[in-house]
């Protein structure tokens, strides 16, 4: 949000679709609480964030399936951003409904 902040305010904005995440600092992990978190699961939090920046680990990789029970990314394959922005449901093992 401060990359698209900053154009605007420089006059180089333009309408364009912006999908970036770990890998390209639009998402990042708050600090982690180490008073209260063990330092062995912090150091696996971390190997994560690492795994996510690089490629070999992907948040969304099936098998995901929805609340109905229907497959939806079936084992090895991810979720590519098209689904995740049309994404109108609630994975298996969340209770509750999409608002509509």
């Amino acid at each position: 949000y401060t990359e698209r902040a900053k154009a605007l305010v420089d006059g180089t904005w333009s309408s364009e679709d912006k999908w970036g995440g770990m890998n390209t600092g639009m998402v990042a992990m708050s600090p982690y609480n180490t008073k209260l978190i063990p330092g062995p699961i912090i150091q696996e939090a971390v190997n994560m964030e690492v795994a996510l920046k690089d490629g070999t680990l992907h948040a969304f990789e099936g098998p995901i399936y929805n609340q109905a029970g229907e497959l939806v990314v079936p084992e090895g394959e991810v979720a590519d951003d098209g689904m995740l922005l049309g994404m109108n449901f609630y994975v298996q093992g969340i209770d509750g409904e999409v608002p509509q």
